[in-house]
């Protein structure tokens, strides 16, 4: 979830984030946030996951992102 920075801190993003996970109820949502936010989606419900616990498409984006990207991000999965 990408909220614009002047519009932060209204809770547009934990109302996104809540959304998704009502209209998923019952169902694997998985994320990946930058660290920073780690806190953020664990309010919201999600648990940070080992990439060997996702999808293999999902481990192989995550090594993408932190490798070639050089991005700081996790994998976390809501439930």
């Amino acid at each position: 979830v990408y909220v614009a920075p002047d519009c932060q801190r209204q809770g547009l993003g934990s109302a996104l984030v809540a959304d998704a996970l009502r209209r998923t109820a019952g169902q694997r949502l998985y994320c990946i946030p930058f660290t920073h936010l780690r806190g953020f989606y664990a309010r919201a419900g999600f648990s940070e996951i080992l990439p060997g616990e996702a999808p293999a498409y999902l481990a192989e984006r995550l090594r993408i992102y932190r490798e070639k990207l050089r991005l700081d991000v996790i994998l976390m999965l809501a439930g």
